[in-house]
C-alpha cells in the first residue's frame, strides 16, 4: 500500500516537474519574442531618422543607397519628397514623406501593442512559475519526510 502510495506521489512530482519546465521554456521564448519586437521598434525609429536626415540633405546630394546587406551605392539625391513603398507580393506604391512616416508610426505602434501583451502573458507565466516551483518545493520536503 505504501509502496503504490509513494509511485503515486512520485508521479506526481514528476508531472510538476515536466509542467515548471514547460513553462520554463515558454517563458524563455516568449522573452526572445519581446526582444524582437524591441529591435523592431529600434529598426522603425532608425528608419524615421534616416527620412529625417534625407529630408534634410540638399538636391543633389550624394547619398549611399542599400544594394543588399553592407553593400552600398553612391548616388545622387534627386527627390527627397516621394519614396517607394513595397507593400507585399513585390507591389511598391509611391507615397510622400509624410505618408512613409505615418505608416512607421502606425507599425511601430502596432509592435508597441504586440510586445506590451507579450509582456503581460510573460508577467502571467512567471507568477505561474512561482506557484509550480513553490509546490514543487512542498512535494520533495513531503517525499523527504515519507523516505
Amino acid at each position: 500500500m505504501a509502496k503504490e502510495e509513494n509511485m503515486k506521489k512520485e508521479k506526481e512530482l514528476q508531472q510538476k516537474f515536466v509542467e515548471f519546465q514547460m513553462l520554463q521554456q515558454q517563458a524563455s521564448q516568449l522573452q526572445k519574442q519581446i526582444q524582437q519586437m524591441h529591435m523592431q521598434k529600434k529598426e522603425i525609429e532608425s528608419i524615421t531618422q534616416n527620412l529625417d536626415e534625407l529630408n534634410r540633405a540638399e538636391k543633389g546630394a550624394e547619398i549611399l543607397a542599400p544594394v543588399a546587406s553592407g553593400i552600398f551605392a553612391k548616388a545622387s539625391l534627386e527627390n527627397k519628397d516621394d519614396f517607394l513603398v513595397n507593400v507585399g507580393n513585390n507591389v511598391v506604391v509611391k507615397k510622400s514623406l509624410a505618408e512613409v512616416k505615418e505608416l512607421l508610426s502606425k507599425q511601430a505602434e502596432e509592435v508597441g501593442k504586440v510586445e506590451k501583451k507579450m509582456s503581460s502573458n510573460l508577467h502571467e507565466i512567471a507568477s505561474a512559475i512561482q506557484q509550480v516551483e513553490e509546490e514543487l518545493g512542498k512535494m520533495i520536503e513531503e517525499a523527504k519526510e515519507d523516505v
